[in-house]
């Protein structure tokens, strides 16, 4: 879980299983991650942004980004040799 603000000014709210939530200041705005990997429920454990202002979400099933107006994932958990998923929700080296 965690919340993030992007250079556009939305918020970002990622929940224990329910995706990502995005609040303009009038409205919410759900990104169902099970939907798009179709894996059952998704944890969502840290949001953040980088350099760019690009919009991040780690899960225990991949890191993804935020992209013309999707969630896409990046890199999934077992499918990218060196890289594994911690439970404090950042990808590190193995």
């Amino acid at each position: 879980m965690g919340v993030t603000q992007t250079p556009d000014g939305y918020l970002w709210i990622g929940t224990l299983m329910g995706g990502v939530s995005r609040f303009d200041g009038l409205r919410f705005v759900n990104f169902d991650l099970e939907e798009t990997k179709g894996q059952g429920p998704t944890q969502v454990n840290h949001l953040f942004t980088d350099a760019a202002g690009r919009l991040w979400v780690n899960t225990f099933f991949g890191l993804w980004r935020y992209d013309a107006g999707a969630l896409c994932l990046r890199i999934a958990e077992g499918n990218e040799p060196g890289i594994k998923a911690q439970q404090s929700g950042l990808f590190n080296p193995e």
